[in-house]
């Protein structure tokens, strides 16, 4: 690497900490750039096919191939498309370690000097393997405690450490990349709606990120779940005065390995009918939901149902409706493209149709509801029994207003196959039609 180059890079390294940056300011083609030279190796080059995973903003995918069989100087990649970037994911396919020094970002049409780099300058750096033995042998001493990995996410979002200094902890935007979504089942509701896999499935699993908590990857397990086939109870339809009794014994169970919540029904199916009063598709600016391994773009996040059963509710704040909102999401996995915010919110907007839902039963213990102690002021909802995910979501034919009539909830609990509950439910993805 050309010395004045070198020392603006470092440069550039030591003033990051201090400057937090969110994402490049215009859309525009990028290049990454790759320095695999490092002083204390003579062998970082592999013969292994290196590929480039451009993630945008937008949520779309492309893939570039390449072979640096020969790494001298700095190795530059152009990004296929003109848009914004979130991560650039570098994976190899065998065990002939590949390493990279350090990694930049430059705009491709001006030759900028890094919008954001990873790395330092000759100091811990990144190896490439499938074999993780690699990081023991020769290269133990500039790998560090990230080791060889087969993947590395370069992350353009920015999180700063704590201490700048532990050359260890200095890779804030670089992390191990997630396995693929292996959930062997796709309720039949999701498929008849179009669904199926769509691009998160090949970049976050079933327990989502990485965490030192496991209860955090336990509850997104469940979160995740799309197997239940039992109904909680012969009924099927749960009112809200029932998922508030839910609550209130769940409060009174141990959750630490949610046997309490297993043992009032989490993991079965159930349906919810309600007013939508709210639908929120979720844009993490921050470290996004763990749920989704941290993923910020809109369609690889949730999207959030909040029901009421009085459609008189709907017009009114969230704090004057505090206490009567029961939530229920859609995941990002296998959602149908019909299963948007904008026609979601055709149903209260104007005329007004009640929605049912059938999904898993969830008890989303990381939220409190209205009304528990100690609970959070944001905290609106009556319980935390959710559905989540949901695999199912039918309009009501009729108009209606008020509180819920009694006939409503007994055609909901009809089996979706008889002639009468086809007569009064129409699948959403009809209904928009």
């Amino acid at each position: 690497m050309a010395s004045i180059e070198i020392l603006l890079l470092v440069f550039i390294s030591f003033l990051q900490p201090f400057f937090k940056v969110s994402k490049p300011m215009v859309s525009q083609r990028f290049t990454f750039n790759i320095d695999c030279e490092h002083s204390s190796i003579d062998n970082g080059n592999t013969q292994n096919t290196i590929t480039l995973t451009w993630i945008y903003e937008d949520g779309t995918t492309e893939l570039t191939t390449i072979y640096p069989t020969q790494c001298q100087g700095i190795l530059k990649y152009p990004s296929p498309q003109v848009k914004d970037l979130f991560a650039v994911q570098v994976r190899t396919n065998g065990s002939d370690a590949f390493f990279i020094d350090r990694a930049f970002l430059t705009s491709s049409e001006t030759g900028e000097l890094p919008f954001i780099s990873w790395g330092i300058d000759g100091e811990y750096g990144y190896c490439f393997s499938l074999d993780e033995t690699d990081a023991d042998r020769t290269w133990k001493g500039i790998v560090g405690k990230r080791g060889c990995r087969p993947c590395h996410e370069f992350k353009v979002s920015k999180k700063r450490p704590k201490n700048f200094a532990d050359k260890n902890t200095y890779e804030p935007d670089v992390v191990e990349c997630h396995a693929k979504f292996n959930m062997p089942c796709v309720p039949s509701g999701i498929t008849a709606a179009g669904g199926g896999k769509v691009t998160i499935d090949d970049f976050c699993p079933p327990r989502g990120k990485k965490s030192s908590a496991r209860v955090t990857e336990d509850r997104n397990e469940v979160k995740n779940n799309f197997c239940a086939t039992q109904f909680i109870t012969s009924k099927k339809v749960l009112p809200l005065d029932e998922l508030r009794k839910l609550h209130k014994s769940a409060l009174s169970g141990n959750t630490a390995d949610r046997l309490a919540f297993r043992n009032l029904g989490e993991g079965l199916k159930a349906r919810f009918v309600g007013y939508v009063s709210s639908t929120t598709g979720t844009r993490n600016t921050g470290d996004g939901e763990s749920v989704n391994c941290g993923y910020w773009m809109e369609s690889w996040n949730d999207i959030h149902l909040e029901l009421v059963e009085n459609s008189n509710l709907i017009s009114i704040s969230d704090d004057q409706r505090a206490g009567t909102i029961y939530i229920t999401e859609i995941s990002p996995h296998y959602r149908p493209a019909s299963w948007t915010v904008a026609n979601l919110t055709k149903t209260y907007e104007g005329k007004i149709y009640p929605i049912l839902i059938e999904g898993q039963l969830f008890f989303d213990d990381g939220h409190e509801a209205y009304g528990d102690i100690g609970a959070h002021p944001i905290e609106k909802r009556a319980t935390i029994c959710e559905i989540h995910p949901i695999y199912n979501i039918w309009v009501y034919n009729f108009e209606t207003s008020g509180k819920i009539p009694e006939a409503v909830y007994q055609s909901a609990a009809l089996d979706e196959l008889s002639p009468q509950f086809k007569a009064q439910w129409i699948p959403l993805h009809q209904w928009v039609k």
